[in-house]
């Protein structure tokens, strides 16, 4: 179970946190009736009886960090960096495999730990731009969505496992 937050300061840094997981198949959402954040997977790849104790919840889907805003993070930290360190990242996020390459090249240069908390410098600053762009704050002791459209009410599915079940018994019918 996720802790309820208690000031708009945890919401920012929770949310951050969150925003760093988060890929094309997995993102944050901020629970208006738990007053948590948290992270929802594509039922494709994970677990779909996760999303059974967000039955009838008040959530707020975040979009994920794109690849591109991840890039331009990179590029960004390039920048801080004197011209030596600057052009070697800029030649490791240019060629094959720019994530990877970038990450060894931090790592060669020493300065991971450098790019660690630019990172995390930049997710809360996401963070921070995410609530406002979501109409999302912290109020009076709770978190609040001032704009009902970014509110959903999430409606769990169960899956149906009846259909693979009965698959099964008329290929086993065939086989005998």
């Amino acid at each position: 179970m996720m802790e309820r937050i208690k000031s708009k300061e945890e919401l920012i840094k929770n949310l951050a946190e969150e925003l760093d997981m988060s890929n094309t198949e997995s993102w944050p959402f901020v629970d208006l009736t738990d007053q948590t954040v948290g992270m929802r997977f594509d039922s494709s790849i994970g677990d779909p009886s996760l999303d059974e104790d967000l039955d009838g919840h008040e959530l707020v889907d975040i979009e994920p960090i794109s690849s591109r805003e991840g890039y331009e993070m990179m590029e960004d930290f390039a920048r801080t960096r004197n011209d030596d360190e600057c052009d070697k990242i800029f030649r490791a996020i240019s060629g094959h495999k720019p994530f990877r390459s970038f990450r060894v090249c931090v790592e060669t240069l020493g300065i991971l730990n450098d790019w660690y908390t630019f990172k995390n410098a930049a997710m809360l600053k996401k963070a921070e731009e995410i609530l406002s762009d979501y109409d999302l704050d912290f109020i009076d002791g709770k978190i609040v969505c001032n704009n009902p459209k970014n509110v959903l009410t999430f409606i769990y599915e169960r899956p149906n496992f009846e259909d693979e079940e009965d698959e099964d018994n008329e290929d086993n019918d065939e086989e005998e």
